[in-house]
């Protein structure tokens, strides 16, 4: 065995994961920076959150239980599957839900006019910016 305190082999298996994924994560920004890109495929944005389990799950309740339409350990926008979620709801219950409780990253203007054609109420602040406040001369300047 190497007797380097750089060497690979004093590192536990847990360190070593670490090190492949912050040099995976250079070779990320690099290409991001070289290609001038903002996006690059499963992307390492920390590397905190990299090695806790994540997963996005949507779910839906039924008479007595709730199922679960999609579970995926790879980061996606949830908001993708609200139609297919309602229209699965409908086809399980006959008719669809008054209410859809969701986060705000489901809330694009696609899914908001698709419950809204349907009479689904959706309890979410609108989009866009917050509307300007009436402010006096002196109340803008400090």
């Amino acid at each position: 065995m190497d007797e380097n305190p750089l060497s690979l082999y004093h590192l536990d298996s847990k360190q070593y994961k670490y090190l492949l994924a912050i040099k995976e994560n250079y070779n990320q920004q690099l290409e991001m920076y070289q290609e001038k890109k903002r996006i690059v495929p499963n992307r390492i944005v920390s590397l905190r959150d990299y090695f806790p389990v994540y997963y996005a799950v949507n779910v839906s309740p039924k008479q007595d239980y709730a199922t679960i339409d999609q579970f995926n350990f790879e980061a996606f926008n949830e908001g993708i599957y609200l139609k297919e979620q309602v229209k699965n709801y409908k086809k399980c219950n006959g008719y669809y839900p008054e209410l859809v409780q969701t986060d705000e990253i489901y809330m694009n203007r696609e899914n908001l006019k698709f419950l809204k054609e349907r009479n689904i109420w959706q309890p979410v602040k609108p989009l866009g910016r917050n509307p300007k406040e009436d402010l006096s001369r002196y109340q803008k300047t400090n």
